[in-house]
């Protein structure tokens, strides 16, 4: 456990017990063909030209960017530039869905349609033997972080460098309304395990946990007796949040404390996201390519809310028509409040539905906007200081934004910050907290 941090309001039952299923296909994708402005891609297909479930878009040009492969089977009809969850004016690809195309599948996603219960699937020989092989398979397959969107062959070689001796794959969920990872523990526990185990060899590391929430004591139970035998340690924890942190969880297990404003790669643990495991196990033991990832979708003003296999560039709208979200285009504020791609308390407000699905759009939040009161001068009430999981001060820190100078101690202060939110979800002034740390970290050169 770890000082500070709170247990939020759950807001998972309306998609806890609902099964992952995929999205219908129905209209074209604009695929994204890089994850931000700087990790530049060279396409490779032209207006016109035909492509299947997992053939190359693009190709990496940037050594921090990765292979851009189709989702679906199609013809390109064009480009554009698309805004995602995080970064405006991606350049992106138009395909548009084909019925026949010399039989190859239209599904945008049959490379991660979750197998039924009993299912296996071969394992296919790796090009070459050992971590070289597996760099090899997850650099074909476009594997990549989905917290980060670096290149898991990327990630996979900085970890043998830097030493690496521990691997968590984070199957927690602290944020309110998300269970993506809790319906793939449920739907795929023996794909889970196995991807765990795969992506350890693929490291050479032996000690492989996997972090899964406590509170589901029968799913808790059922993963310890499959884990028995494997190389895999199931670690059950409290849904305390922020623990679901890589630092958080990096030091809860490892009793490893990350510097301030470093990573958990940094103490020799790499901590990766259940969905970036789930895909690394698909493209080492399958060869199946990262096309689409399991996508919530909830909220008040959701009529029918689930968990999705979503492909990559998907524009937000379909999730919503999916969901049976309604929306006035006409009235300022009218149809839907707000949309929020990622969980309530560390995701990003949308500016509109045409936003596009990429890699790290794990949610998609769809809530009312309810009338706040104006912010007042901080009470002192030292509850975002008691609340904190790195243990900072907050309300002193935010003074940085208007500060002459920032000290070193302040600013190891700020690199601290995990950015949870919490020192604005706590604070009885309504200060905007978490926001204004961030600009003070901007501005300060200590953004992490």
């Amino acid at each position: 456990m770890f000082d500070g941090g709170l247990y939020l309001p759950d807001e998972k039952a309306a998609t806890a017990r609902r099964p992952i299923e995929p999205l219908p296909p129905v209209g074209a994708l604009h695929v994204p063909l890089q994850f931000d402005a700087n990790r530049t891609t060279r396409r490779v297909v032209a207006v016109g030209t035909t492509v299947g479930p997992g053939d190359l878009l693009a190709q990496a040009v940037h050594p921090d960017a990765t292979a851009i492969l189709s989702p679906l089977a199609g013809r390109v009809a064009g480009f554009c530039t698309v805004r995602t969850a995080r970064h405006a004016d991606i350049p992106a690809v138009t395909i548009e869905p084909v019925d026949d195309l010399g039989g190859r599948t239209t599904d945008p996603n049959p490379a991660t349609t979750p197998p039924t219960s009993g299912e296996t699937s071969p394992t296919l020989p790796l090009p070459r033997g050992s971590e070289e092989g597996a760099a090899e398979r997850m650099g074909v397959c476009g594997v990549v972080d989905v917290a980060s969107g670096l290149p898991l062959h990327c990630l996979l070689a900085r970890a043998a460098t830097a030493g690496a001796d521990t691997l968590i794959v984070n199957g927690l969920e602290t944020e309110p309304y998300l269970t993506a990872n809790l319906r793939t523990l449920v739907e795929q526990p023996d794909a889970v395990l196995e991807a765990a185990e795969a992506l350890g060899a693929a490291l050479g590391i032996r000690s492989v946990r996997l972090a899964i929430p406590f509170r589901h004591r029968r799913l808790a139970r059922r993963m310890t007796f499959l884990a028995r035998g494997r190389s895999v340690l199931v670690e059950t924890l409290a849904d305390k949040y922020p623990q679901c942190h890589p630092r958080l969880l990096a030091r809860v297990l490892t009793h490893r404390e990350p510097p301030p404003g470093g990573a958990p790669l940094d103490v020799g643990v790499v901590v990766l996201p259940l969905a970036t495991a789930m895909a690394a196990g698909d493209a080492l033991r399958r060869g199946r390519p990262h096309v689409s990832r399991v996508v919530t979708v909830a909220g008040e003003a959701v009529e029918r809310p689930g968990n999705f296999i979503v492909p990559f560039g998907t524009p937000v709208r379909r999730l919503l028509a999916q969901a049976g979200v309604g929306m006035d285009r006409g009235a300022e504020g009218a149809g839907y409040a707000l949309l929020i791609a990622g969980g309530p308390m560390t995701g990003v407000c949308l500016p509109h539905d045409e936003v596009v699905t990429s890699a790290d759009f794990s949610a998609l939040l769809v809530l009312r906007r309810r009338p706040q009161d104006e912010p007042i001068p901080c009470i002192r009430c030292g509850w975002c200081l008691e609340d904190c999981p790195a243990g900072i001060d907050p309300s002193r820190l935010a003074q940085l934004e208007w500060a002459e100078q920032c000290s070193a101690g302040d600013r190891a202060a700020l690199a601290a910050c995990i950015e949870c939110g919490l020192c604005t979800y706590v604070c009885p002034s309504q200060l905007p907290l978490a926001e204004t740390l961030a600009q003070s970290r901007r501005r300060w050169g200590t953004r992490p």
